[in-house]
């Protein structure tokens, strides 16, 4: 039977000013009940993965350290695991749900896994550790969400990884991401990783004397594992200040961290970068285990030199992170000069062999040169001199580095070169940004477009921190609800917002204005969910996460158990017609009558000819099902 309901449109306009909303790879911490229970390791379904060439594979990265290709770290070998297709679930004792399995990859040095389709819905985390629980991650949660779908996590030391995932009982459908990859990550021929404590032993941690003056810039310097196709590549980069002082994440790294050879990453890809922030010893002292680290996932390009390999040019790449950076990481924006002038010394803060980060200094003045076939004075060459805990150098994985003139600002980015703990004298080369700012006559070929928005002409400017950051950030107590039901929203935004604004389409209220909303009652039925929007600001800055259908509201039925009738309550909708059957256990459908339909809220439904039992109430239009619910017919 079809029941015909009038219909009004609510249209709601909004201009959201900003493209940056919740941050993407900090964790909520936590440890999962499998994490404590190694000796049910074996029990779990193993992935096995392997490689193929891998000779060939290592000795095709021994000429791309620092010659103007970008240093492997591995390959990236499919899988297809989507846990909502998996049998792997088990209701544990306090009624959660968990699964977990492992993933190998026999002969890896450490493993990372790249996701499709990633989406947890609120009342899930995710966690990844290693099989000898030396290093566990997460738990990543609805907060790691971003609209590309797309997600990656950091190097895990090991052949073999263990993914688990708990789900509470407020989620209705199992989470349906895909781990479609898992990174190999090469060892050295040593059987080192090229990673934590692998850098040359001539290395000067960044945390020493020779770093005291550095301590701003230094926690700009950024370790970047980026994707170039299925390899996987490690850089060195800065986060850098722009002349509208609006702190756009912008980081910049050298041209050639993006590509392999002519081959550019794709959009794809960049959202599968992986930063790493303050990676580092707190003292001077190599540390016995890796240090913590914060990482956040994906970026976008905005400038580079393009060509390939057969066009260096001064080698420069600008990307924007997909997500602003929180507070707790305390970011500096580090400063640039484009005034070609040598300077007569600095340093440059990079992460050899994507170790912890490290410094090195030069005291005699930068040469004006050019670098391969690159045309004359595109680059400054620097040679690095002995201080007093090391004599700093660079290698592989340090690519794009910056290089700070003596007034702490940028001037260039690492190319390549010849130095080493071995070739403590060697030169290296680093392209100008003095090039670089207009490189060419095109936004996409030049850093002045971005980093000059409002055509000061500046040729300096001084990095800061963003003092005033502001992330919104919230959570809802579910986000399945039956119509006329309630939501209470929490807010956990980062920074000191002074001003609020909540926006909930299809909610009662439907603005508030203060931190805390409150309880938003939901009287409108749309089971593929409303949207949520928070808008936080203070003085200077402001920030918008919007949450697309995020509360989702369908019809409920009552008395359930029923007798002689039944209420469906709809609420208002946008449906035009509603179709609605009753079906037995066994899919037979059986006849009704529609004693009553109010307006837009309800169908009553009769129900005394039935029998005892359980059914299930259809309601669909079109041909398509938007709700299912079990009805139970129990007389006495």
């Amino acid at each position: 039977m079809i029941v015909r309901f009038s219909r009004y449109i609510l249209i709601l306009s909004l201009i959201l000013l900003s493209p940056y909303g919740v941050f993407a790879q900090l964790s909520s911490g936590g440890i999962p009940p499998g994490f404590k229970t190694p000796e049910s390791d074996q029990d779990l379904t193993l992935y096995s993965v392997s490689v193929s060439d891998f000779e060939h594979l290592l000795k095709s990265d021994d000429f791309t350290d620092k010659s103007g290709e970008a240093q492997r770290i591995g390959i990236l070998l499919p899988l297809n695991i989507n846990p909502a297709k998996s049998s792997d679930w088990k209701q544990l004792s306090n009624g959660s749900k968990q699964w977990r399995i492992r993933i190998q990859a026999e002969g890896a040095g450490a493993l990372a896994l790249y996701y499709q389709d990633f989406h947890l819905p609120v009342g899930c985390s995710l966690f990844v550790y290693n099989r000898l629980r030396t290093k566990l991650i997460g738990a990543f949660t609805h907060l790691n969400n971003h609209e590309s779908g797309s997600f990656a996590n950091e190097l895990i030391p090991g052949e073999e990884l263990i993914v688990e995932l708990l789900t509470d009982n407020s989620v209705r459908e199992l989470p349906a991401f895909n781990i479609s990859e898992v990174l190999y990550a090469f060892k050295n021929k040593d059987g080192s990783l090229n990673d934590f404590g692998d850098s040359g032993p001539c290395n000067v941690n960044v945390n020493c004397s020779e770093g005291t003056n550095w301590q701003d810039q230094k926690r700009g310097v950024v370790k970047i594992q980026g994707r170039v196709g299925n390899i996987v590549l490690r850089c060195s980069g800065s986060l850098i200040n722009n002349t509208k002082l609006d702190f756009k994440p912008y980081v910049f790294t050298a041209d050639h961290c993006a590509r392999t050879g002519s081959t550019y990453a794709n959009e794809q890809d960049m959202n599968q970068w992986v930063f790493y922030f303050n990676y580092e010893s707190e003292t001077c002292e190599n540390p016995d285990v890796t240090p913590p680290e914060t990482t956040l996932t994906g970026a976008s390009m905005k400038a580079n030199v393009g060509g390939g390999s057969l066009q260096m040019g001064s080698d420069f790449c600008l990307v924007l992170l997909n997500n602003n950076i929180p507070p707790i990481v305390n970011p500096y924006f580090n400063g640039w000069s484009r005034i070609d002038i040598p300077s007569p010394n600095g340093v440059t803060i990079h992460h050899p062999q994507g170790d912890i980060k490290k410094i090195s200094t030069y005291n005699t003045p930068l040469i004006s040169s050019a670098w391969n076939f690159a045309t004359p004075n595109m680059y400054w060459q620097t040679r690095w001199a002995e201080t007093e805990n090391g004599h700093g150098v660079t290698e592989g994985g340090s690519s794009g580095s910056p290089l700070f003139n003596d007034s702490g600002l940028i001037m260039g980015q690492l190319t390549g070169g010849e130095s080493g703990c071995s070739a403590l004298h060697k030169p290296d080369y680093y392209g100008k940004f003095a090039v670089s700012w207009e490189y060419g006559s095109e936004p996409m070929r030049q850093l002045k477009y971005w980093l000059d928005p409002e055509n000061t002409g500046a040729d300096y400017f001084p990095g800061s921190y963003d003092q005033d950051q502001v992330i919104a950030l919230f959570v809802a107590d579910t986000t399945v609800i039956q119509t006329g039901s309630s939501v209470t929203f929490s807010n956990i935004s980062m920074g000191e917002p002074t001003e609020y604004h909540w926006i909930f389409n299809g909610g009662e209220p439907s603005e508030v204005f203060t931190k805390d909303p409150g309880k938003i009652t939901y009287n409108k039925t749309q089971t593929l969910g409303f949207d949520v929007i928070l808008i936080v600001k203070n003085e200077s800055r402001s920030d918008t996460l919007v949450r697309k259908q995020y509360i989702k509201v369908i019809p409920g039925i009552y008395p359930n158990p029923a007798d002689k009738y039944v209420s469906v309550l709809l609420g208002s909708h946008d449906y035009k017609e509603i179709s609605v059957e009753i079906l037995d256990m066994h899919g037979i459908r059986h006849d009704y009558d529609i004693i009553d339909a109010s307006g837009l809220h309800s169908v009553k439904i009769e129900t005394h000819f039935l029998k005892n039992g359980v059914y299930v109430i259809n309601l669909s239009e079109n041909g398509i099902s938007f709700t299912r619910k079990k009805l139970i017919i129990a007389r006495k």
